[in-house]
């Protein structure tokens, strides 16, 4: 890397460039990077985004970021990955290559070193407990020259590996500005009438997030608060076995599957609480948005959470069984003065 204040020609790649918390945030890394003078080139292991999900695609090509795409759809297709990306970092002939989330995490590095890129970083996003990802994922860190840590309690994560490259945490950021003074989403398109009220979820619909394991104890929270339901906002693979989850369990009149939404600032507005029953995370930007809309949160106590949420975490997380975290739903909810009081102390 030059030792001096010049332009440096960066290479940034994502498994994806969908709608991620990790996706936005290279985004944002890539635009800054950009406005600041240095040439940046994006890559992105899968194909691009659909219409409607793009609007990540579309600001860096509207900032005129040169955006690539592999097409990627198996892991069969890794050693066609890494003889591809090497061959599009041969042609850019970067100074640096940061990676984000898993399988960058291995291709990228893995074409990063056959390309000869003098200095690579990893990101990791998440603490992925997957024994199997820990050792494939360790085995090219140890090509890199630096690890990107999202959290202290992520980069305690990665320490347990005890290998010998640099471990720095960038902590996520996001625009306060978008989350205050917006109106409520408008949510009657998807069957929703105004009279009722909202804890919401927001996320991917993977087993990472916990919902699978939370689902069958909220019977009880909503016979406690009738005029409350839940609102599931994302998409994922876990999408149909949710769904179907939410029918077996008879909920259907009290869950609501929305999809994706690109207006989170409104949709956080109608709501009374965030929930984020998850296995594991790192630093979740759907807290921060909650918290940036003054909003009360139930989550688990997973990496990242308490350095976000700071002494009101014991209010907050439940870590000790999925049956308490739906009690402490219900007992925020049925004391709306504390839980504004919670979300205004969040803000």
């Amino acid at each position: 890397m030059p030792a001096d204040h010049s332009p440096l020609n960066i290479a940034l790649a994502a498994t994806e460039l969908g709608v991620g918390g990790a996706e936005r945030c290279l985004m944002h890394l890539a635009l800054g990077l950009h406005a600041r003078g240095h040439h940046v080139e994006v890559y992105s292991l899968s194909s691009p985004p659909a219409a409607g999900r793009d609007g990540l695609v579309n600001e860096l090509q509207a900032a005129e970021i040169p955006t690539h795409f592999l097409h990627l759809k198996s892991s069969w297709q890794y050693w066609s990955g890494v003889r591809q990306l090497r061959q599009m970092l041969l042609k850019q002939r970067p100074d640096v290559l940061q990676s984000f989330l898993f399988h960058a995490n291995v291709l990228a590095v893995s074409a990063a070193s056959r390309a000869s890129v003098p200095t690579i970083f990893q990101g990791v996003r998440v603490a992925d407990p997957t024994y199997w990802r820990q050792q494939l994922e360790g085995y090219w860190r140890r090509r890199v020259q630096g690890v990107v840590c999202v959290s202290e309690s992520v980069r305690a994560f990665v320490e347990q590996q005890r290998l010998s490259c640099p471990l720095t945490v960038i902590p996520n950021g996001i625009d306060v500005s978008r989350f205050q003074d917006v109106s409520s989403a408008d949510l009657s398109d998807s069957g929703i009438a105004p009279t009722r009220r909202l804890m919401t979820f927001i996320g991917r619909l993977h087993p990472q997030k916990g919902l699978d394991q939370l689902l069958p104890h909220l019977a009880d929270t909503f016979a406690a608060l009738p005029s409350h339901d839940l609102l599931v906002v994302g998409d994922g693979p876990a999408n149909a076995a949710l769904q179907q989850q939410v029918r077996e369990l008879q909920l259907t009149q009290r869950i609501h599957f929305v999809g994706y939404r690109q207006d989170i600032p409104q949709v956080l507005a109608a709501s009374d609480l965030l929930i984020l029953p998850s296995r594991y995370e790192g630093m979740p930007n759907v807290v921060m948005e909650a918290m940036a809309a003054a909003k009360p949160i139930v989550c688990t106590r997973v990496h990242g959470i308490e350095e976000l949420l700071g002494e009101l975490t014991s209010e907050q997380v439940r870590d000790d069984g999925e049956a308490s975290f739906a009690k402490q739903i219900t007992r925020l909810l049925q004391a709306p003065a504390q839980a504004e009081q919670l979300g205004q102390a969040n803000l």
